[in-house]
């Protein structure tokens, strides 16, 4: 029975948090047009900076191993 309470506070709290974030979210109605939005011009291409890491599974990665390959997306986190 105590563990069907928890999982109803769970979720209510869940619900709360995005209610939250919806009404946070919500802006006031303007009576002007927006400005139109400019995107600056994509900047030089600059090399990244070559850099070796361990991967969870305890092997060493280098990013340059993966130099002239398709585009690279690095994406860094964190395990505990």
């Amino acid at each position: 029975m105590k563990v069907i309470q928890v999982a109803k506070w769970g979720a209510m709290i869940a619900l709360l948090g995005i209610v939250v974030m919806i009404a946070l979210n919500q802006s006031p109605p303007t009576t002007q047009s927006a400005a139109p939005i400019t995107v600056p011009e994509p900047s030089k291409r600059v090399q990244a900076p070559d850099f070796t890491l361990k991967t969870t599974e305890g092997e060493t990665f280098q990013l340059s191993s993966l130099k002239g390959k398709s585009p690279v997306i690095v994406n860094f986190f964190s395990t505990t």
